[in-house]
């Protein structure tokens, strides 16, 4: 129990997305499971799906596609 705890907390992300915003890509109801510690270590590559807290309010949680080659 302990280390599953650990794991969701500092490594990875286990999300649903709510809505249809990347419906090309990703399902509305899809479930996503994310590393956190990928972008530790490189920057995000092209085509990634990228997921992060809102800025403004860290209990939303974002999910964009990086369609940029750096950045």
């Amino acid at each position: 129990l302990v280390c599953a705890v650990l794991i969701t907390q500092f490594v990875i992300v286990n999300a649903r997305v709510p809505s249809a915003s990347m419906e090309t890509t990703i399902m509305t109801g899809d479930r996503l499971i994310a590393n956190r510690l990928s972008y530790k270590f490189s920057d995000p590559q092209r085509y990634d799906i990228v997921v992060f807290k809102f800025p403004d309010d860290e209990s939303v949680t974002l999910y964009k596609e990086n369609y940029w080659s750096s950045w």
